[in-house]
């Protein structure tokens, strides 16, 4: 991927009031000497008391207020404009430290001074989105370098794994409003600036348009700080207990999906376990909802936004068999002293859910139905019921092993454990 963090402007101009405005007089003006009073100064921006303001945009209000009866308030914002009243509203065109003074003038000429420092900022800087879209079933990265702000005018890149880079541009607007547009497939991305224009723990919460997006509100996350060290280095270890599955078995198998070995500042990630599931953790177990070959894929990014993408195959086996292969168990009864065969053929198996048929020891075919849960444990019932079979079933990596262990409820077994011996591997 292009390094586009070279791209990254971190802000570093802005509007920054302290919530506190009675630790903001002027150090040359610690007290009153003129009888007139300290005078109370102070400053909003956008209506909240703690604020980046936006060059050209925000809204930055003023209030005066004495104890005296003063006959003329002037407020110079510090940017070569002023008013004569005791409220003010301004915006700041340009980026920059400015000192907002607040002269307070009686009938009898005395003065009292007050000021307060205030820094304007732009909006350029970076922006970046990493999480699992519901709609397009797969974790996405969406990256947003505002690179140029002119006035109310903004443009730079916007990168996803789909789109690459494409131009970004859009406008700002009162209320700290913002509409950016990527030259890709019409997206476009619609909210607010909020009160702290980058920030990690302060995303943009942006609503998209057009492509994967549509109709979503995504929480963009502030690069706070110029990238740093290398970028992400992924790695996922899978695992499981092979002493009881040589291969992960569909709906049945816990799987371990460890990515804890990756490094990178600051890493957040998206793991898809390949049959549409997926997590954010970056370690967690999983049984699998579909067998077959899959591809189990992480996302990854640092603080900084840079983003890497790592995929890994991984065969899932199923229960199921169309070949006339079957389950068999030989039992001798103790009642009768006679041995009873039985045989059982999975014909379904779906999830955690399996179909099949049951041969009686006297003749006879029977269809079941049943699931698989926790610890390699199978819970079976015929479809006419009857008979209920309960226990484990373990699949090592030699065919002879693969067994499995039922107490039987009901017919000539009833409270008898038989084991049935698979006469070829599930496929």
């Amino acid at each position: 991927m292009p390094n586009l963090h070279r791209l990254v402007l971190v802000a570093t101009l802005a509007l920054t009031v302290d919530a506190c405005n009675d630790r903001h007089e002027s150090p040359t003006q610690p007290s009153s000497t003129s009888g007139l009073g300290t005078p109370q100064f102070t400053v909003k921006i956008d209506g909240a008391d703690s604020a980046d303001a936006i060059a050209s945009v925000s809204e930055v209000t003023f209030e005066a207020r004495t104890n005296a009866n003063a006959a003329r308030y002037d407020i110079n914002f510090g940017d070569g404009h002023s008013t004569s009243t005791s409220t003010a509203s301004h915006v700041y065109e340009q980026p920059g430290t400015f000192t907002a003074a607040l002269t307070v003038t009686d009938a009898a000429g005395r003065q009292e001074s007050v000021s307060r420092t205030v820094v304007v900022k732009t909006v350029e800087g970076t922006l970046f989105y990493l999480g699992y879209n519901e709609k397009s079933r797969a974790g996405e990265f969406h990256r947003l370098t505002i690179a140029n702000q002119e006035g109310t005018t903004v443009r730079g890149v916007y990168t996803s794994l789909s789109a690459g880079d494409r131009a970004l541009s859009g406008t700002l607007g009162r209320g700290r409003t913002v509409r950016l547009r990527a030259d890709y497939e019409g997206l476009e991305f619609e909210g607010t600036v909020p009160s702290e224009i980058l920030a990690e723990n302060k995303p943009w919460s942006l609503r998209g348009s057009g492509g994967s997006i549509d109709g979503l509100t995504v929480q963009f996350r502030g690069v706070v700080g110029a990238p740093t060290g290398p970028g992400p280095d992924t790695r996922i270890d899978i695992r499981w207990d092979e002493s009881l599955a040589w291969r992960p078995i569909m709906g049945l198998t816990s799987i371990k999906y460890d990515v804890t070995r990756s490094s990178g500042d600051g890493m957040s990630y998206v793991i898809e376990y390949g049959d549409g599931e997926h997590t954010t953790d970056p370690s967690s177990f999983h049984k699998s909802n579909r067998d077959g070959e899959l591809v189990i894929r992480l996302v990854a990014a640092d603080r900084f936004g840079r983003v890497k993408v790592t995929t890994t195959p991984l065969a899932v086996l199923s229960l199921r068999d169309n070949s006339g292969s079957a389950w068999y168990s030989s039992f001798l009864n103790p009642v009768t002293q006679q041995y009873e065969f039985r045989q059982m053929a999975f014909r379904t198996h779906e999830g955690n859910f399996v179909t099949g048929s049951y041969s009686h020891p006297g003749g006879g075919t029977s269809n079941f139905h049943g699931v698989l849960s926790g610890d390699n444990r199978i819970n079976l019932s015929l479809d006419l019921g009857g008979i209920e079979f309960n226990g484990t079933i373990v699949l090592a990596n030699l065919y002879y092993s693969w067994r499995m262990h039922l107490l039987f409820r009901g017919g000539s077994a009833d409270g008898a454990t038989l084991d049935f011996v698979w006469d070829d591997g599930p496929g």
